[in-house]
């Protein structure tokens, strides 16, 4: 069976259910490439890139919440962030709807037989996107384009593969981190205690994504951490890189 994954962000005015969306961003990718999980090297190569910008009018009238911290969070950032919400916006409906015909599209052209999607929380984003579904364009909650057992969490993926990620790149390298891992020091126990105490340290170790995408997504969008397409391939990488304990040799 072949399987398509596929990672999606929102960017939203609150974490509630009925937020507002701002922005769809989403990346499909091959869990089986050995070297990168994206599908594509150049922009012109295929659109397994997704970025819509979303209108707010519709939802504003539509009722959706506008949590005030979000607003604030928003105004305090520096043009480059705010950036990410300039340029032209689709209805909500549109929005959608092109994103889930994105799906289809590359679901057919891959010959996938299932599409696993992930996101950064099944209950934010999934929630939200199943909202706005339901109150703009009539769906019922069960009639989701994807089916609940295809959801993948892709943050709990990160942090509970974390550990034994740290251990191989201790193993392997000798010096990732600062730790060398000693047998006989039982060194490995320290990124054990680590671990416990912050799961996130995982993240130092996950290598820096290759340039040859940082490029594609510079020529699609800008706002930096704050922009959804950016959010799904730094997902995607991360998920990545623990699913097959990638770690880059001096040669890569």
């Amino acid at each position: 069976m072949k399987l398509l994954d596929i990672t999606f962000d929102l960017e939203t005015t609150s974490l509630s259910a009925n937020a507002a969306i701002l922005q769809i961003g989403a990346v499909a990718w091959d869990r089986e490439n050995r070297n990168t999980p994206f599908i594509v090297s150049k922009k012109d190569e295929g659109d397994t890139f997704f970025l819509y910008n979303v209108a707010l009018n519709g939802q504003f009238v539509g009722g959706c919440d506008f949590d005030r911290d979000t607003q604030e969070w928003w105004q305090k950032q520096d043009e480059k962030v705010k950036q990410t919400l300039n340029g032209k916006s689709d209805t909500v409906e549109k929005s959608i709807g092109d994103f889930f015909g994105y799906i289809d599209r590359l679901k057919k052209s891959t010959n996938a037989d299932e599409v696993n999607l992930w996101c950064q929380g099944p209950d934010t984003d999934i929630a939200i996107l199943k909202s706005a579904m339901s109150r703009f364009m009539g769906v019922k909650l069960h009639d989701f384009p994807i089916e609940h057992t295809r959801f993948r969490d892709a943050r709990t993926f990160v942090l509970e593969g974390g550990l034994a990620y740290a251990i191989v790149c201790a193993r392997r390298t000798g010096r990732t981190g600062g730790y060398l891992f000693d047998v006989s020091k039982n060194e490995w126990c320290a990124i054990k205690n680590e671990w416990v105490k912050n799961p996130n340290m995982v993240y130092k170790y996950i290598p820096e994504i290759p340039k040859e995408t940082t490029d594609i997504l510079n020529s699609l969008a800008s706002g930096g951490t704050h922009n959804a397409l950016c959010d799904a391939i730094r997902s995607t990488w991360n998920v990545w890189c623990i699913m097959n304990q990638y770690i880059p040799t001096d040669k890569d």
